[in-house]
Order: C-alpha cells, then sequence, then structure tokens
C-alpha cells in the first residue's frame, strides 16, 4: 500500500508561494475509512483529511493537524475515498507521511440503515438495533439534558477488530469539566485502545421516531486516554479521558457511590449495537452473580435492572 499511494501525489501552487500537495487513498467498497499514522512529522506543514465525494455540499473535513510526532487514528471518512491534502512550503518534493493501517468499515457508519458499525467481520443476517423496551430517547424531553452527556464512540480493539460501545461523560468533585468518560472494561480496556476512540455526540432523532441525524453530522471527538478499569469480576468499568472537550452545552453527570435501594425507578440511556439513542426505563430488582464470556460477576459489583 504505501508504495501505491506515495507515488499519486499531485501539487498545485498557490499565489503566495506555498504548494497544496493532495493524494487518495481508496479502499474499494469501504462505507466509511479510518487512516492510522505513526510519528506524524509535520514541520511548517499542515494536514487535512476529508472524503471524496460530490454528493455532499460541504463534507465533513478532519483538521487541520499541524502538530509533531502524533501517533494517532483519524477520524472516519465518509465512503471508500479518503483525500489528504498538505498545504507546505516545499514546492518540489512531496510530503513524508506515515500511513501504516488503514481500517475498512464497510456496515453503514452513515446511520441510514439499522445495522451497527462494528467490525472488518460480515454483519449477521439480521440485526435488531434495538429491543423493544429499549425507546428512542428524543421522544422523552425531560431527559434531554441526561441525554447531551452520553456519547457512541468507535474504537480498534486489541484483537485487530473495530467495535461500537456507550459511555457517559461524568463530572469531577471540584466540577473541573474535564472530559472524563465512564463505559464498560469489555469495551475499551487498554490505553491502545483508548488512543484509537471516535466519540459521537448528540447522534439521535430529530424529533420523536424520526430518522436520525447523519453519524456524520454528529459533533465528533477523536482519541481518548485510558485512565482506569477493572475486569467482569470488578464491576466491568473503564474511566476515559477524552483528548478533546465535548460541544457546548454538553452536561456532565454527577455520581454517587451510594447504594440504590430496590425499587429504584431508573433510565438508562445508550446506543444499542451501535444505533443512535434510546432511553430504557424500569426498577431496581434483586442482584444475581452470573458468569460472562467465561468470567464470574459477582451481585456486589452490580445493579439488577428491569
Amino acid at each position: 500500500m504505501e508504495q501505491d499511494w506515495r507515488d499519486g501525489w499531485q501539487s498545485r501552487k498557490l499565489t503566495d508561494g506555498r504548494v497544496v500537495w493532495r493524494v487518495a487513498i481508496q479502499s474499494p467498497g469501504a462505507q466509511g475509512l479510518r487512516l492510522h499514522f505513526q510519528n506524524l512529522s509535520l514541520g511548517e506543514d499542515t494536514l487535512w483529511i476529508y472524503p471524496d465525494r460530490e454528493n455532499r455540499v460541504a463534507p465533513a473535513v478532519l483538521g487541520p493537524f499541524t502538530e509533531e510526532g502524533l501517533d494517532f487514528w483519524s477520524g472516519t471518512v465518509f465512503g471508500d475515498t479518503a483525500i489528504l491534502e498538505v498545504e507546505s512550503t516545499n514546492q518540489t518534493e512531496a510530503p513524508s507521511l506515515d500511513l501504516d493501517r488503514l481500517l475498512h468499515l464497510y456496515d453503514d457508519p452513515a446511520g441510514t440503515e439499522e445495522a451497527p458499525l462494528v467490525s472488518i467481520s460480515p454483519p449477521a443476517a439480521t440485526v435488531v438495533p434495538a429491543a423493544t423496551c429499549e425507546i428512542d430517547a428524543t421522544c422523552y424531553p425531560q431527559y434531554n439534558n441526561l441525554a447531551s452527556a452520553t456519547l457512541h464512540f468507535q474504537f480498534l480493539s486489541d484483537d485487530g477488530f473495530a467495535y461500537v460501545c456507550s459511555g457517559a461523560l461524568i463530572n469531577t468533585r471540584s466540577s473541573s469539566l474535564k472530559p472524563y468518560v465512564a463505559t464498560a472494561n469489555h469495551c475499551i480496556g487498554s490505553d491502545k485502545e483508548a488512543r484509537s476512540v471516535e466519540a459521537y455526540f448528540n447522534y439521535a432523532s430529530r424529533t420523536c421516531n424520526a430518522t436520525p441525524v447523519f453519524r456524520e453530522d454528529a459533533f465528533r471527538v477523536s482519541g481518548a486516554r485510558y485512565m482506569a478499569g477493572g475486569g467482569w469480576n470488578e464491576g466491568d468499568y473503564s474511566l476515559l479521558l477524552l483528548n478533546s472537550s465535548p460541544p457546548a452545552g454538553t452536561v456532565f453527570l454527577g455520581w454517587s457511590a451510594s447504594e440504590m435501594p430496590f425499587n429504584t425507578n431508573f433510565v438508562g440511556l445508550h446506543y444499542p449495537r451501535g444505533s443512535w439513542r434510546r432511553i430504557a426505563i424500569g426498577t431496581r430488582r434483586a442482584d444475581e452473580s452470573s458468569r460472562v464470556e467465561g468470567e464470574f460477576a459477582p451481585a456486589a459489583s452490580y445493579f439488577q435492572l428491569a
């Protein structure tokens, strides 16, 4: 792949003496692409990444990237072609970018079908994005503030596949508004996985039971750090810190370590199977121990909700 794409650079001179270098990276049949750069060193250059599509008036542009020494996954470029564009002062030599991996996504990253954006493996023949108890969250406007704290995110697992999960912003005791995210350890269990996170905010239906926004139109944040976590026997939790802030007006959830009494009413807001935002409503029941993926999940570390 390296020789093929490096040979494709084309240049265009600007009136101020700078040069715009452009090259296309294509993975035929992909619904979306993510690109991994290793030790990206741009010097005085500036990099943008965007889709090669004519059916959008203003395609989503990623960047500008200007930092030195970046080792990161780009956000999703929707479509099978990503355009790399570098603005440079070098008029004779094409940019040197250490692009070493490409993630080919083919399920439906634009969110137009009820299918999860998951992995490189084929999706199931029939996919149900949400259970009957998981209702369109937009139909419950009284929870809009809480819902804004939730996020849908995509990541590359240590097993080499891409998956989607749900998370929520949580506040600190001092209300620092640092973008900490609570999620599951079976989703993100390492800093390597956290670095590949692409988080989507406000990925929801426009009105009750209406068509959701396109995933590419949702507010996106790329990259996170893994702060702490524990496996199934410890409560299956992970704490992440996003690299960038969420959109203005986003609510950060409060939290408590106090026990939730039995029969307490609750709501759960999440993104089942990578679909848009849903809400589940129920009460706390008697806790039960179980085994998940061959590991013991003790009742003392979980609430049973129904």
